[in-house]
């Protein structure tokens, strides 16, 4: 029988019977969501959201936190912390102030150096602190301070302009009064080239311009010493004198630019140098080989000759003292400290004596000529006295600089501390030829060098000893109240406010609008600054 056949009450039945068939069958082959119990199953719950990233906690320091001007100081967030772990990345700025150069503002932790001021002035920073998603920041305040040391000099000078240069000023020196050589180096350590220092007369305001004087550049490491030269033959000079030689220029006739190389001579490590009164000798000292005497060239005068001959012959070595010790401060003595006469300064050679510092023993040393000794005899000096220096300081002081100033030996030492040691011992004879020597300190200023400045003050002596500290706005000023006594009478220390980063200077030998000027020279800023004073 068909099915479509069959009655409606037999289909139902059959579709039924189909239905329970499946069933208990697993449902076609799958298998039951229901358990033998017949209770029902939760899917597991789905795990929990990370929890939120926390910002870091940024914390910093200043220290110190009252730092001078010019002096370096702390800025320190290497304690921010983050709670996640995460690294930690930072941005450093300057929010108020005198703006001050961060170097390296992504670090943790910087070295700056305090803004120069000439008031105590706050100054506040800011870090940010991230971990890549979060961040957050703290400030820390502190002050500049003024560095302003008394008694301050009374001074007619003041400040008049500051003058860019495209090169590192390191040295200043004179060939006449109306020419003025600037020593600069292009890079700091490199070759030191000379210039001819010049009124711009193009310019409005007042300007200088600088013009090659020397053509051969000087290599580094450096003694250089810009001796003024000046002789009765062939007019004015200008000697140059570093660690290899000596050389001497001349200005030719027709007032070049360019000056003219007269005369050289060879001598390695030179280390000081002092010339006659007459200015026909130059004495050198140097490293491990004690000092010669070098005759000018001309040896005569030949003033009366027009025109002047050429030079005749490069310096001659004539005289001299050989020691494995190192002679680094030297100067010919005419007189006492109380001007008592030893022998006339010109040209009486049997009358030379010499007071020098030996930088190896670090003692004063007194050599006198061997009576009867031949003009060209190589040792015809003798050391007759030795007295240590008097430093008066338990640390180990470095020579800096020497100079010598009417009949005196000036010699100015430093522990290289901003805060520190700072001598400078001036020297002489009494009426006995003894080794007489009075020492002088300050606190603040490490020495760069000395300079010489006329008028500076109204002083008798006309002259005043500047030295020169680069991490102190203030040069150190010494002066003679005699005219006739540098060493008795010597009076100071007196602070000038020059500006951060000087390293020496002197006169400039212009007129400023009819003024007269003094220039420092500040080579980290490569900049000259001119002071000016009514004329006298």
């Amino acid at each position: 029988m068909k099915v479509s056949q069959l009655k409606p009450h037999l289909r139902v039945a059959a579709s039924a019977l189909a239905i329970a068939t499946l069933v208990a069958c697993g449902g076609g082959g799958g298998s039951s969501s229901t358990p033998s119990g017949g209770n029902s199953v939760s899917p597991p719950p789905p795990p929990p959201p990370p929890p939120a990233n926390e910002a870091p906690v940024a914390r910093t320091t200043a220290s110190p936190a009252s730092p001078e001007e010019g002096q370096p100081f702390t800025l320190d967030a290497s304690t921010s912390t983050d709670a996640d772990g995460d690294t930690l990345t930072y941005s450093w700025s300057q929010l108020s102030g005198p703006p001050v150069t961060l170097e390296t503002p992504d670090q943790a932790v910087l070295q700056v150096a305090a803004a120069e001021v000439i008031e105590d002035t706050e100054a506040v920073f800011r870090v940010t602190v991230s971990d890549g998603e979060n961040s957050s920041t703290a400030d820390v305040p502190l002050v500049f301070e003024n560095i302003s040391q008394t008694p301050a000099l009374i001074t007619p000078y003041t400040y008049y302009s500051t003058i860019p240069l495209p090169f590192r000023p390191i040295n200043w020196g004179t060939v006449h009064p109306g020419l003025q050589i600037l020593g600069a180096e292009e890079i700091p350590g490199g070759d030191i080239s000379f210039y001819g220092v010049y009124r711009d007369s193009q310019s409005t305001e007042f300007a200088l311009s600088f013009r090659r004087a020397i053509s051969q550049a000087f290599q580094q490491p450096l003694f250089t010493k810009l001796v003024t030269y000046f002789t009765l033959s062939s007019g004015s000079h200008f000697w140059v004198i570093d660690s290899q030689g000596s050389r001497i220029y001349s200005q030719p006739p027709d007032n070049s630019d360019e000056l003219t190389l007269l005369q050289e001579t060879s001598h390695q490590d030179a280390c000081s140098t002092t010339q006659l009164v007459s200015e026909q000798w130059l004495i050198v000292g140097r490293r491990n080989a004690g000092f010669e005497l070098y005759e000018n060239g001309w040896g005569v005068d030949t003033s009366t000759q027009y025109p002047p001959p050429p030079p005749a012959h490069n310096p001659v070595r004539q005289k001299g003292f050989t020691t494995t010790n190192s002679i680094c401060g030297i100067q010919r003595t005419y007189f006492s400290v109380d001007r008592t006469v030893f022998g006339s300064p010109y040209g009486l050679l049997d009358l030379i004596s010499l007071l020098t510092y030996n930088l190896d023993t670090r003692s004063l040393e007194l050599y006198s000529q061997k009576p009867g000794a031949m003009t060209q005899e190589v040792d015809a000096f003798e050391l007759t006295q030795s007295v240590r220096a008097e430093f008066d300081s338990v640390n180990d002081l470095e020579l800096i600089d020497h100079m010598t100033a009417e009949n005196t030996l000036w010699l100015l030492f430093s522990d290289g501390e901003h805060k520190g040691d700072h001598r400078l011992i001036v020297a002489g004879l009494d009426d006995n030829r003894n080794i007489v020597q009075s020492t002088y300190q300050w606190e603040i200023g490490a020495p760069s060098g000395f300079g010489k400045y006329s008028f500076l003050t109204a002083n008798p002596a006309g002259i005043e000893i500047v030295i020169f500290a680069p991490s102190s706005p203030q040069a150190i000023v010494f002066k003679p109240n005699d005219p006739f006594d540098w060493f008795g009478s010597l009076d100071g220390p007196y602070f000038f406010e020059v500006g951060l980063g000087a390293t020496t200077g002197g006169n400039l030998g212009i007129s400023v609008d009819n003024n007269q000027a003094i220039v420092t020279l500040h080579p980290d800023k490569q900049e000259l600054k001119v002071f000016v004073s009514p004329p006298y």
